[in-house]
């Protein structure tokens, strides 16, 4: 359904130029899209420059405005105004992401490290909701508008935000739960709204891998039609407990269901004491640079957003006790986990040889786990990883030979490197779910009941076997109370 499809951004990967997008909504007169919203702006701009003059303002001025719209398309949004000394923002339009909200939360944390001006405040606002993009043509230029009340929430909460604060909607969390970390500030009165809403202070990202997600949600449907997979996984994890070390990539289309069949997978794993380290790329990897790397090997080291940098310095050097890491090395780790200590910055490199000496860490830390226990490494959405990452997964792919490692890693079709034609590498694809199985699953969602079953029917013919599509179309005819009973 058309719905589903924009918000998986499962679109024509040629998309349109923004010029062909502008023509075709001025000629439709607008369009429904479900998006975020973001207003950022200076909070203090008329004390700094209210006695200045005019040219020496615009001078102090530009840089702000220019940071936050660099900021926005880090992120793939789009700059739809600004507004003298702030700018409003669409996260989701007219292009769509399926993480419109997450992206929309990295942009304004983007916005507030990247002011280096300390008197500048900036105070940001976003809401996620339902509006109508349309074109808007003055005597410039033609440009993006978005009319509805979600937009005026966006920016009631941008004028509620306390300088160098991040305020959102519940409706955005709701989006981006998973990626974020926020603190409640209970419910307000917002202007123009009848009810109090929630409002939060956005602290930071975090880019949590598929397991928390899946174990944040009340039930899961049960794992329909991948019974020939997960056997096909067991296999290669007998294979690696006999120091045959495998590389196994799980492939098949958006919502196909290859996050969930790996976090079966690796529960089994846990169960039996094979330890797994897992990390899964941002949709947005392109704009994070390292992040996945980054995740597994904070996992490997046992470090979590609780821990102080001493505390995480500490675990790093316990971990890694066995291997011979020199002082110079382990201030390098430091440095590029982020937790390097005040007074002892790593040694200046060529980024050449830094990035080399990184890679030869890590390839010392998967060898290190040579004949001792099965290890199971899992990155998910590998399709959208950035080029500095793939050379640690290259180095990691060599680098398991002759340990009892394996490397788990899914993707969407067309996603193809090297190392994937090398000896032991495997791929297993998931393909749609037949009839029998796609019954199945909307049996569990939606009963037996004989009433049903041309919904039923008309669910599984628009989702085309898609497990993903086939629960997406069941929760919103349930949010939008279309089913009666339980």
């Amino acid at each position: 359904c058309g719905k589903c499809s924009a918000s998986l951004g499962t679109a024509a990967p040629n998309r349109p130029s923004a010029n062909e997008m502008l023509r075709v909504l001025s000629a439709k007169g607008g369009e429904r899209k479900h998006l975020t919203m973001m207003f950022a702006d200076i909070s203090n701009s008329t004390t700094l420059i209210g006695h200045v003059d005019p040219e020496d303002a615009m001078r102090r001025i530009q840089p702000v405005t220019y940071a936050m719209k660099r900021a926005v398309e880090i992120y793939d949004g789009i700059v739809n105004k600004v507004q003298g000394d702030g700018v409003m923002a669409l996260f989701g339009a007219p292009g769509a992401h399926e993480d419109h909200a997450v992206r929309a939360c990295a942009a304004a944390l983007e916005i507030q490290s990247s002011i280096e001006d300390p008197d500048m405040k900036i105070r940001v606002g976003i809401h996620t909701g339902e509006v109508v993009v349309q074109a808007v043509e003055n005597s410039l230029y033609q440009t993006y508008d978005v009319a509805g009340s979600a937009a005026h929430l966006a920016s009631r909460m941008e004028h509620m935000a306390e300088p160098g604060e991040i305020l959102l909607t519940g409706d955005t969390l709701a989006a981006a739960k998973q990626y974020v970390e926020t603190l409640s500030l209970g419910h307000r009165v917002v202007r123009g709204l009848s009810e109090p809403i929630e409002i939060l202070r956005l602290l930071r990202m975090r880019h949590a891998p598929a397991s928390v997600i899946f174990r944040s949600q009340p039930r899961l449907s049960p794992l329909i039609g991948r019974s020939s997979q997960l056997e096909a996984l067991e296999a290669e994890l007998a294979n690696v407990a006999n120091n045959q070390a495998r590389v196994v990539s799980v492939v098949g289309d958006a919502g196909s269901g290859k996050s969930r069949l790996c976090f079966e997978f690796a529960e089994r794993c846990r169960e039996r004491g094979v330890r797994v380290y897992e990390s899964r790329v941002s949709p947005h990897g392109h704009a994070t640079p390292y992040q996945p790397v980054l995740d597994v090997l904070r996992d490997y080291f046992g470090i979590d957003t609780t821990h102080s940098s001493a505390e995480a310095r500490r675990l790093v050097e316990t971990s890694l006790g066995p291997l011979p890491i020199s002082t110079e090395m382990m201030l390098l780790l430091h440095d590029f986990l982020g937790i390097a200590e005040p007074g002892r910055p790593s040694p200046k490199l060529d980024p050449a040889i830094r990035k080399g000496r990184l890679l030869q860490l890590v390839r010392s830390i998967v060898q290190s786990n040579q004949r001792r226990l099965t290890v199971v490494i899992l990155v998910e959405d590998l399709h959208g990883i950035d080029a500095a990452s793939e050379e640690f997964i290259d180095a990691m792919v060599d680098a398991i030979s002759g340990t009892k490692t394996m490397l788990l890693f899914n993707f969407r079709p067309g996603y193809v490197m090297p190392w994937m034609q090398r000896s032991h590498c495997r791929q297993i694809n998931l393909d749609a779910l037949n009839q029998t199985d796609a019954d199945g699953l909307l049996r569990d969602l939606l009963g037996k009941d004989p009433s049903l079953s041309l919904i039923s029917r008309n669910i599984a013919e628009r989702a085309g076997g898609n497990p993903f599509f086939i629960e997406e179309l069941v929760r919103s005819l349930v949010e939008r109370k279309g089913l009666e009973g339980e």
